[in-house]
């Protein structure tokens, strides 16, 4: 295929993509099986407190709703229970936000040389099953990765600037941006993690470092004050005593291993470098995943978990799979950079309390992999060389899409 095809092959799958996403709205799709359910509960949530907005917010923990009160007044100002279809809508036109978001982030870490293919990368969040449900059914997910995607942006925009009174500027619009997305969905806080790593310890400058506190001191005050003095503790409807850490673990390294699956095919060879640090970490992952699994939820748990426990039903393919996988997402993320082995604890932390679901990690894992992560394989994978790389990723994702799709039109 020349270059002019290539780029005529972009554009048309490009365009399909965008189609498809507009008709799956117009037939109502959930390929999630539980968006449109939890977008009734926000809807229901969001009437009960018309009349009385200080008494929803002061006990919001006795409504029942694990996720944060500001996407439920959000709801409320949209009068969601009235008008659902303004509020969805809406959502659909935002949402279009992430890829756009998505395909800057990609420009600013690879450059404009190969445009065409960051849009074919940034489209693939068109066939992410999660992606499309919770931009037909609202909730805080999408929204939340709006802001997430900008505050990668702006620390992308931090680390290529050499200018010091615009690295404070963007030190600051990095840290404003995750902290929208944490009131959104508060688990992205934990994200600050990666970013105060690679922006303050990475580059130690102790006026950044002051700077850098100040500004998340001011912006977590109102949650800090909302928590802890006036104790609204909304999550502890999902953490709680059934909530376990190293079963989290385990099923996070199943899910990442999903989806890093396509990448690992393409490139195997990495899988035979030897590292006995890493063989040594795997191992022990492995032992205390054996020993002390135990996920008592009725519902979640992922890919491998739902098509070992609930399908084929065998517990040892299960765990052959699951030390596969910590064995091998740990070799090919390259954890001797430790920008890598800190972000790659932050996606294992991710779904702390005591249900688990893949959601959480799609499409955040993907864009991830291509903006913060850093592997010298994704460098040599955006050019229109690789293309036929490329679209087996997108095939495979292509695949799990419709596996989504006909389960929950099918198999519920």
């Amino acid at each position: 295929m020349d270059t002019i095809n290539k780029k005529n092959y972009i554009f048309y799958i490009s365009v399909f993509l965008i189609f498809s996403y507009l008709i799956g709205f117009i037939l109502g799709e959930d390929s999630t099986g539980g968006a449109y359910n939890d977008f009734k509960i926000h809807a229901n949530t969001a009437n009960e407190i018309k009349n009385n907005i200080l008494y929803f917010l002061f006990n919001y923990d006795d409504y029942g709703n694990a996720h944060s009160p500001v996407i439920i007044l959000i709801f409320h100002l949209l009068n969601i229970s009235d008008y659902p279809i303004i509020t969805r809508i809406i959502s659909l036109s935002s949402s279009l936000l992430i890829p756009v978001l998505f395909f800057k982030c990609l420009e600013l870490r690879f450059g404009s040389k190969n445009k065409l293919v960051l849009v074919y990368l940034s489209c693939f969040v068109f066939i992410s099953p999660y992606f499309r449900s919770l931009a037909y059914w609202p909730g805080s997910e999408n929204l939340s990765i709006i802001f997430f995607l900008s505050s990668i942006y702006y620390y992308l925009k931090f680390i290529q600037n050499i200018n010091k009174n615009d690295q404070l500027k963007y030190i600051f619009l990095n840290i404003f941006f995750i902290a929208c997305a944490s009131y959104i969905r508060p688990i992205y806080c934990i994200f600050s993690i990666f970013f105060f790593y690679k922006i303050i310890l990475n580059n130690y400058n102790h006026n950044k470092l002051i700077y850098y506190l100040i500004f998340n001191l001011i912006l977590s005050a109102p949650a800090v004050y909302y928590i802890f003095y006036l104790n609204v503790h909304f999550f502890n409807i999902l953490i709680n005593t059934n909530t376990n850490f190293v079963t989290k673990i385990g099923l996070s390294y199943l899910v990442i291993f999903f989806y890093l699956t396509p990448f690992i095919l393409i490139y195997r060879n990495l899988l035979f470098k030897k590292s006995f640090t890493i063989f040594l970490l795997s191992l022990i992952l492995f032992i205390l995943f054996l020993f002390f699994f135990n996920y008592k939820s009725s519902t979640g748990g992922g890919f491998y978990y739902h098509l070992f426990f609930n399908y084929i039903k065998t517990k040892e393919l299960f765990f052959i799979v699951s030390l596969i996988s910590i064995f091998t997402v740990n070799l090919f993320l390259n954890l001797e950079i430790r920008s890598n082995l800190v972000l790659l604890a932050i996606f294992c932390l991710l779904e702390v309390d005591s249900q688990f679901y893949q959601e959480t990690f799609d499409p955040i894992l993907f864009i991830a992999i291509f903006t913060m992560f850093d592997l010298k394989l994704i460098n040599k994978l955006v050019n229109f060389r690789s293309l036929n790389k490329i679209n087996f990723i997108f095939a495979y994702m292509l695949i799990f899409y419709f596996i989504s799709l006909y389960k929950n039109i099918f198999l519920v």
